[in-house]
């Protein structure tokens, strides 16, 4: 769960991906959030990712969405990180006016 500010600036979370075992499996990740960005889209284990979460490409209020994360060689494939933002702050949407 991630609160922050509407102006504040993006920020980096970091996340690390494992094998249970001895061997390397290669791995996915997928997210349906447009303020959320993974910076490796996919990879062997083990890795480090950062993922970055703008606020300012999300709505005020609650946010949901999830991260997804396949490998066709885990038996606990998929694994699904939830992600909950919640965003505070004042959006002024002004009209548009042309002269």
């Amino acid at each position: 769960v991630v609160d922050t500010s509407f102006s504040s600036a993006p920020a980096d979370y970091n996340v690390t991906l494992l094998s249970s075992g001895s061997s390397e499996l290669t791995w996915t990740a997928t997210e349906n959030l447009p303020w959320l960005t993974v910076n490796t889209a996919s990879g062997p284990t083990p890795t480090n990712l950062v993922l970055t979460i703008n606020p300012k490409l999300a709505l005020v209020g609650s946010q949901h969405g999830t991260v997804t994360f396949t490998s066709a060689g885990a038996a606990n494939s998929p694994v699904v990180l939830n992600i909950n933002l919640t965003v505070t702050g004042n959006r002024v949407n002004l009209p548009m006016i042309s002269r």
